[in-house]
């Protein structure tokens, strides 16, 4: 598996690359959510930050919970 860090533990210029692209996409939704639909920003971002953990112990560690097996299977019914 490729790192995105340096051996010497900085950021690599590609993990920077990947920082970018998150702080866009994230800075989007979070934006949506609160400026056009006037949720707090607390309650945004511990919402969000709750489903970037779910992706890290699913992808990470393969744990599977109730709540990403309900968010999965409103994926896939989205898709079809």
């Amino acid at each position: 598996m490729v790192s995105l860090y340096n051996e010497d533990h900085t950021i690599s210029e590609i993990g920077n690359q990947l920082d970018v692209e998150t702080h866009t996409a994230v800075s989007e939704l979070f934006d949506r959510w609160i400026q056009t639909y006037g949720y707090s920003p607390r309650e945004v971002s511990q919402i969000m930050q709750s489903t970037i953990h779910e992706l890290e112990l699913t992808t990470v560690i393969g744990w599977r919970t109730p709540k990403n097996e309900e968010n999965q299977n409103e994926i896939n019914r989205n898709r079809h």
